[in-house]
């Protein structure tokens, strides 16, 4: 199998037919590069969650926690920081402050909290966290999943 990638998005159709079911979903940002190359018709392999009903208020405030929580997740700090940085840090507090600043300056803030009222960062945080997932599967279960 090919790479694996974790998309976020909206069911917005469901449709049954001799064949088997049409299922559609709106995308909350660009399709996968993958997707972009496929054909019509080719097949591929779908894992799905379901997300809990949607606040935007409380998505603002998970945002800003799971960034804060994440900055301290030493897998987070090295997908942020960068293999050869992050294993030159002394201690766990300065890991935690290198990610913390290269998430800010990833998400064009000066603070996390900025997350919850900042429309750009939300969606710039939750593509971060998206490649970070994707990149996290693949490391567990490989390229060939």
């Amino acid at each position: 199998m090919g790479k694996i990638e974790a998309l976020y998005g909206v069911l917005t159709k469901l449709n049954q037919t001799d064949k088997g079911w049409q299922i559609t979903f709106l995308l909350d940002g660009p399709p996968s590069q993958e997707i972009l190359e496929g054909k019509l018709r080719e097949r591929f392999a779908l894992a799905v969650v379901r997300e809990k009903p949607s606040d935007d208020k409380r998505d603002a405030a998970w945002a800003v926690a799971e960034a804060g929580r994440l900055c301290r997740v030493a897998g987070f700090q090295e997908y942020l920081l960068g293999s050869s940085v992050f294993r030159s840090v002394s201690s766990d507090t300065e890991a935690e402050m290198l990610a913390a600043n290269a998430l800010r300056d990833r998400l064009h803030i000066t603070s996390r909290k900025q997350i919850g009222t900042h429309l750009g960062a939300q969606r710039d945080f939750r593509e971060i966290l998206s490649h970070y997932e994707a990149n996290f599967v693949t490391e567990l279960f490989g390229d060939d999943l």
